[in-house]
């Protein structure tokens, strides 16, 4: 029975000890195992973006890592710290990483608490990447579940265990204020019971054993203590001394130390500061003797070419550009290049880009573009168009609008700037004005607030300005551009050269005189203007001439073609013409008709290349096309090929085309030569690429798969190997004269305008100079008087051929005069004609009676041409003859009759309705009586 119980016992024992196993169990799975598995899920979600940063929890645990990388930031050490600052240092670093570890703690807390959010919404769909993470939490979460039951199914052994535990902690508890009672020390602890001390043999007191024996052992004692309490003060000194010498002796050799790299520091730097120096030293005097052998070598551009290669570096511009001499192909090295068309600027190593040009109306600002260092620059000054900034075309001089006035300045190329100096203007109005041009130190602009005196011209020295009316050169209309500072204008009677630089003026008659069966006996009774879009004669009507072409070739003669297929050159500074028959023939193209008119294709030195498309043309799918090769020098023309359209020009003798189609023998790269007319192929290969005609005028270069070099006069191909991998080769352009070291004041010194004409007006036949003088006459008066002669010359023009202009304002401007001064504006001045009618005596005066003649046949034969006949086209000779007697006798009648010419005249030129009429109907009244 004993053994039972003892047995029984044990099982309880187990029982007790196995619940409380399993409890200390569980309370580590649930306090460590479980947290750490969630915060695992956590940091895992994070990493996978799985959390969007918005979420409170995720922005808590970037503010507590925040706050661990501030903490862990390690804490400078000074040079020569000393004992106390380490102390000082090193407790702030133990305090510190104290901090870290609470904080890390709160970290691991955070992370716990979003993995179990995120636990709770993923266990049953873990996502990719959190299945391993979700499986360790539900396995943790599972056996925890497990003990708990286990636990709870023993619900005996549970209460015993927690009975157990607690009497065990009351014990501990009991003990320990045992201990703290009876004045335990760390070597014995024990329970009160124990602590009570034994019984001594000798119990007597210091009263009952003796006073002398205790005040002398007490004596010995205290001089025992304080001898002990000295060796301790001697030893703890001795120790303080060496720890201080110590302390020296490592202060002295940190100094000594930081001394030496100190010292070792600034002999590196020196060493590396002479190394570059010398370095840079050598890199100057290479850069300025590639820069001296470029400035050399620009003294004769022609001689040298530039050749582009592959990049092995696409993404790089500019790269494997070289300046290669031109006869044998050597390197003089490479360059920084940024564009197609360079130009060497004199005096300098530095090259150019040209700029593009802006149009204003009667004038024209070139952009600077760009210059640059080839040697050094891998980006360069670029100057771009702003609208506050106006540059001039010498590439030295540009102005500023600021706060509406102007600020003068140069171009400082060196810095790839502009730099201004103080205000020229205290206008104030500037940035209101339109720009029209820029000459010399002269800016002229329109004031568009300003009807009466709207040009401002400002003096860009000076800062003084002036307000004029509107004079020829801003009413110059249909100009031509033919270089940057001259124009043409072809108006019905003149051709009209501007120097826009010096507003010089010089007319040519613009007209080719004919005779008109209305004006018998007279060879130049009418014209017709030679160039523009004139109104030409085909027989006995009016008809629409098509539109001419104007070339320059080089900077002093310009080419046109005119209305009877000829070519007129002009030398413009001496203003004389030469009229070089193309061997067209002479007849006037009509409108409805494109054969018959002559193009200028291209200018190939000075010589212009001219297309016909011929008379024989019967509809536009038959068309054919005529080319002729113009010598302006001798005058001669010489017949060309088809090939000679769209072709690429070598020189004034040589051009290069291309053949698609065609036999095996045809298909390829051929170069004509005009004087032997002889074709030789160049290649057999269908594509065009670049041709560089070579400075000896004698071969060129030829990009046909492989660059070429061909011999003009023989056709010889031979490969240049030097430029086997060269992808572009191009020929300097002409050199630029700039000054790239100008300062403002040098900059904006003497300016002398560009000359053009070498001869006076004067001194040009066939000029009359009307339209200088009406514009003069308009001029004259001001205010609502010139505004309301203005607008009557406009509504004048559909007779303006009929009416000298300058003596009809003449007539009615006293009549305009009084009617301003009655305060009448300008359209009740010019409305219904009522300036005219108190002169209408005096209107025959004002007529041309060659042109009013011309006008009377013009319009009796318009009338029976197409009025009297359903198909005017099929009229016989007789009958054309017929009724151009008819129309001479009308125009006999009328000029005869002072009464019926006053009344034509009234008729023509007052401006109300019923005079409208009149001309017209009284004509053919006339004419239909002599027609009976």
């Amino acid at each position: 029975m004993a053994a039972e119980a003892a047995s029984s016992a044990a099982a309880s024992v187990r029982g007790i000890f196995n619940v409380a196993a399993d409890a200390s169990k569980l309370t580590a799975m649930k306090a460590r195992d479980l947290p750490a598995a969630k915060a695992a899920i956590a940091r895992k979600a994070i990493e996978l973006g799985l959390v969007p940063e918005t979420d409170s929890q995720l922005q808590q645990i970037r503010q507590i890592e925040s706050e661990i990388a501030n903490l862990q930031q390690p804490t400078p050490i000074p040079d020569g710290e000393s004992v106390g600052q380490k102390t000082s240092r090193l407790a702030k670093e133990a305090k510190k990483k104290v901090q870290v570890e609470t904080t890390r703690q709160r970290l691991g807390k955070s992370h716990a608490a979003l993995g179990g959010s995120l636990y709770g919404s993923m266990a049953n769909n873990p996502p990719p990447g959190l299945e391993s993470e979700i499986q360790k939490a539900s396995a943790i979460s599972e056996e925890i579940s497990a003990l708990e039951n286990s636990i709870d199914s023993k619900p005996g052994d549970k209460k015993k265990a927690i009975l157990a535990a607690a009497a065990i902690g009351l014990l501990l508890l009991i003990g320990g204020g045992m201990y703290f009672f009876g004045g335990g020390d760390d070597s014995d602890m024990s329970f009160a019971s124990s602590a009570t001390p034994a019984a001594q043999p000798n119990t007597a007191t210091p009263e009952t054993s003796g006073g002398g024996d205790f005040e002398q052992r007490e004596a010995a004692r205290i001089a025992e203590e304080r001898r002990r309490m000295e060796e301790q003060k001697r030893l703890a000194a001795e120790r303080e001394e060496k720890r201080r010498e110590e302390e020296q002796i490592a202060l002295a050799k940190m100094e000594q130390e930081r001394k030496e790299r100190e010292a070792r520091k600034r002999a590196a730097e020196e060493k590396d500061r002479r190394e570059a120096a010398a370095k840079a030293e050598a890199e100057r005097q290479r850069i300025l003797a590639r820069q001296k052998t470029i400035e050399d070598a620009m003294k004769r551009p022609d001689d040298w070419l530039l050749v582009r290669r592959p990049s092995p570096d696409s993404k790089v511009l500019g790269r494997n550009v070289e300046v290669v001499d031109a006869k044998t192909f050597e390197s003089l090295g490479s360059v920084n290049y940024f564009g197609e068309s360079v130009s060497p600027v004199i005096g300098s190593a530095a090259l150019s880009s040209p700029g593009t040009r802006s149009f204003e109306r009667f004038g024209v600002l070139e952009r600077p573009g760009s210059i640059w260092n080839p040697v050094v620059s891998d980006a360069f000054p670029t100057h771009k168009a702003e609208r506050e900034i106006i540059y001039s075309e010498d590439r030295v001089r540009c102005l500023k609008i600021e706060d509406g006035d102007l600020v003068r300045g140069v171009l400082n190329w060196k810095q790839g700037a502009e730099n201004f100096e103080g205000k020229i203007t205290n206008i104030g109005l500037v940035d209101k004005f339109k720009l029209l041009r820029w000459r010399g130190n002269t800016l002229t602009m329109q004031n568009p607030s300003n009807p009466t005196n709207p040009i401002v011209e400002i003096n860009l020295i000076s800062g003084d300005f002036s307000e004029r009316p509107p004079g020829p050169f801003e009413e110059l209309s249909g100009a031509i551009h033919l270089t940057d500072g001259l124009r043409l204008q072809a108006t019905g009677d003149r051709l009209r050269f501007v120097n826009l630089a010096s507003l010089e003026v010089r007319d040519l008659p613009n007209k080719k005189y004919l005779p008109h069966p209305g004006v018998p006996g007279k060879k130049d009774a009418t014209s017709i203007p030679l160039i523009g879009a004139p109104r030409l004669v085909d027989g006995d009507s009016w008809r629409r001439a098509i539109g001419n072409d104007v070339k320059m070739v080089g900077e002093d003669v310009c080419v046109a073609t005119t209305g009877d297929r000829k070519l007129l050159a002009i030398h413009i500074p001496t203003m004389r013409t030469k009229s070089i028959d193309l061997g067209f023939g002479d007849q006037i193209p009509v409108r409805g008709r494109r054969s018959g008119r002559v193009r200028i294709l291209d200018v190939a030195g000075k010589k212009v290349i001219c297309q016909l498309l011929s008379d024989d043309a019967a509809n536009a799918s038959e068309e054919l096309y005529t080319y002729k090769l113009v010598d302006l020098g001798t005058g001669t023309t010489t017949p060309l090929p088809p090939t000679c359209f769209q072709a690429t020009w070598i020189d004034d003798n040589h051009f290069v085309y291309l053949v698609e189609e065609g036999g095996v023998g045809d298909i390829g790269v051929w170069l004509h030569s005009v004087d032997t007319a002889s074709d030789q192929r160049l290649s057999a290969r269908p594509e065009f690429g670049s041709f560089v005609l070579s400075s000896d005028n004698q071969t060129m270069l030829a990009d046909l798969g492989s660059w070429q070099r061909v011999d003009l006069s023989s056709g010889e191909v031979r490969t240049v190997d030097a430029l086997a991998e060269a992808t572009r080769v191009v020929r300097f352009a002409t050199p630029i004269d700039l000054d790239l070291y100008a300062d403002i004041q040098s900059a904006w010194g003497s300016w002398n305008a560009p000359e053009y004409f070498a001869i006076e007006q004067s001194s040009i036949p066939g000029f009359d100079g009307k339209e200088f003088e009406l514009a003069n006459l308009i001029n004259s008066y001001d205010g609502t008087v010139r505004e309301a002669m203005k607008q009557i010359v406009a509504t004048q023009s559909r007779v303006d051929r009929c009416l000298d202009m300058v003596a009809y304002l003449k007539l009615i401007a006293p009549v305009v005069t009084q009617m301003a001064a009655e305060g009448n504006d300008v359209d009740s001045i010019t409305n219904g004609g009522r300036y005219e009618f108190p002169v209408s005596d005096e209107l025959d005066s004002c007529i041309d009676e060659d042109h009013l003649r011309i006008l009377i046949y013009d319009r009796c034969y318009e009338y029976a041409t197409r009025h009297a006949f359903a198909n005017p086209q099929q009229l016989s000779d007789v009958e054309k003859e017929k009724i151009s007697r008819n129309c001479l006798k009308t125009v006999e009648k009328c000029m005869r009759d002072r009464g019926i010419k006053s009344v034509l005249v009234k008729g023509l030129i007052l401006h109300n309705t019923k005079s409208l009429t009149v001309f017209g109907s009284k004509v053919l009244q006339i004419y239909s009586q002599i027609s009976r």
